[in-house]
């Protein structure tokens, strides 16, 4: 009953805040050039006061053709500099917009890059919450308790100081406007205390305990699908141990006691079974929402085929570094945030950059974006294809990223830095060695081939160094991606011909990779073997 009163109260307040907001952006899917160009200049009058704006001098009102004249494309190595000059010296140099904190995601180098989490940002994600939000409690996903499991920044990184600078938030609902987050505690399941824990091990036991103790769990909301085969396969690996904590409703560690719903023997019952039926164990889920496209879909679809009564809808385009696009229930689609996000692409049949009011159907686009923190043209490293419009406005799904980088649970593991670390604990490396990224079940890991046996190449030694890389570590961390494995076959390279020919390859057009980007098989790697 209170929990109903408290959906009616949300959904009420959330229509009354964000209408004004909505109303612009459905409106502006009809007309993304003016609604795109009215951003512009709203960016410009933000961001003008920074130095690098300065130094372009784009400070006065101007249409696309001057911001493009004007403002360069850029990566993130090419405005690192200027990203830890503000971290260390509180300057504005990219935004003149207090700095709330940064935001650590994967550089090139594999250890971090560091984004300007902007007061003025912070109101572009608030916004999209509450879009999202409103978007979901009027659609006709019938919510009884809203009970949800929200994992938005994984545990296990502390927040701290870095040349000055605050990195990363203390809880998952810093991300929004306090008042939001008063609504939002109220349907958490997991503690917000939970984020302040670094120990890998007490972390998941915990994160299995309160999801599994939540009989009405209504939502479930995390990036990366795998995350919840990890927290099952955790269990399964462990089930006698938390199965105690689970009928007892208690957790101690140390002088710490943790507390949570006491299981009932009906539902426990379920879990006594060899291979239960999380359906009927989590019968009142409605909703999961997590990445569904690139190499994300196949988890998802299996997530999906757990829960078939379940809504699943996709993230969309959510970097660290802008929100890109939202989904909606209503629309059936997930759409650019054309009010909040300035939106390019580098066409990859021409090389030439668009727009987004200009993109064309079924081509395929290197995303560059602009947004209130400070990044202007910057590149996101995504590719997307454009499928459909809504109204005049592209709609586009992710196919993966660009450049040097391998996703497939949210490491973001790069190839330069791979082969930086492989050469530092084996610099005499000298023959062929590539790595696999393997998905098989709800199994991800990556496997190093190399034709030459070397005895102080070891798989743990290598797997240490790789999780100096932030997303790496967190995947590991958090049992979504298994340990590194080396493989060794002196004709594994002749025999990769012959598996890209089995798969439809012309032989002419097979490339040997030392850092590969597709998805292989356990079957494939036993094939290369030989």
């Amino acid at each position: 009953m209170w929990n109903q009163l408290l959906i009616r109260i949300s959904r009420f307040t959330c229509r009354i805040a964000i209408f004004l907001e909505r109303r612009k952006l459905f409106r502006g899917f009809g007309a993304p050039e003016i609604t795109q160009l009215k951003l512009l200049n709203q960016l410009q009058k933000n961001l003008k006061a920074s130095s690098r704006v300065q130094q372009f001098q784009w400070s006065s009102r101007s249409d696309y053709v001057d911001f493009v004249k004007k403002i360069p494309v850029v990566t993130y190595e090419e405005i690192e500099s200027l990203i830890q000059s503000q971290m260390k010296n509180q300057n504005d140099l990219i935004s003149a917009d207090p700095v709330c904190f940064y935001e650590r995601t994967s550089g090139s180098s594999g250890s971090a890059k560091f984004i300007p989490y902007t007061k003025s940002y912070l109101k572009v994600l608030n916004r999209l919450f509450l879009l999202w939000v409103d978007d979901l409690l009027n659609s006709s996903i019938d919510f009884k308790t809203a009970k949800t499991f929200l994992c938005v920044t994984p545990a296990l990184e502390q927040p701290g100081q870095c040349l000055d600078a605050q990195i990363g938030t203390n809880t998952d609902v810093d991300y929004v406007a306090p008042w939001a987050a008063t609504f939002l505690k109220r349907f958490l399941i997991v503690p917000l205390e939970l984020h302040a824990i670094r120990d890998p091990s007490l972390y998941r036991d915990l994160l299995c305990l309160y999801i599994f103790s939540e009989e009405d769990l209504e939502i479930i909301s995390l990036w990366s699908p795998s995350l919840f085969f990890a927290i099952l396969d955790h269990w399964s690996e462990h089930r006698e141990r938390l199965n105690q904590h689970l009928l007892a409703g208690k957790y101690e560690e140390g002088e710490r006691l943790w507390t949570f719903r006491k299981m009932r023997q009906g539902r426990f019952a379920l879990l006594t079974e060899i291979d239960p039926d999380w359906n009927a164990f989590w019968s009142q889920l409605k909703l999961i929402s997590c990445w569904n496209e690139g190499h994300a879909e196949a988890s998802a679809d299996a997530l999906q085929r757990l829960f078939p009564n379940a809504y699943l809808q996709g993230k969309g385009l959510l970097a660290t570094e802008a929100a890109v696009s939202i989904p909606f229930v209503k629309a059936q689609k997930t759409l650019p945030f054309l009010t909040q996000i300035f939106i390019e692409g580098e066409d990859l049949s021409d090389q030439m950059i668009y727009p987004i009011w200009e993109w064309k159907l079924d081509h395929e686009y290197k995303i560059i974006i602009s947004a209130a923190n400070g990044l202007l043209r910057y590149r996101l490293g995504d590719i997307v294809r454009v499928n459909s419009f809504y109204l005049k406005t592209p709609v586009f799904s992710f196919q993966g990223r660009d450049g040097q980088l391998m996703d497939m649970v949210g490491e973001k593991l790069r190839e330069d830095f791979a082969f930086t670390q492989l050469k530092a604990i084996c610099p005499q490396l000298d023959g062929n060695a590539s790595f696999f990224p393997v998905q098989h079940e709800r199994k991800n890991y990556y496997v190093l081939l190399v034709d030459t046996a070397l005895d102080d190449l070891r798989a743990e030694t290598l797997d240490k160094k790789l999780m100096e890389a932030h997303h790496y570590r967190l995947a590991r961390n958090l049992g979504q991606i298994d340990p590194i494995r080396i493989e060794y076959s002196r004709n594994w390279t002749h025999r990769y011909f012959s598996l890209a020919e089995k798969k439809g390859q012309q032989l002419g057009n097979v490339k040997l990779s030392r850092f590969h980007k597709k998805i292989f098989t356990p079957a494939d790697i036993e094939f290369l073997r030989g």
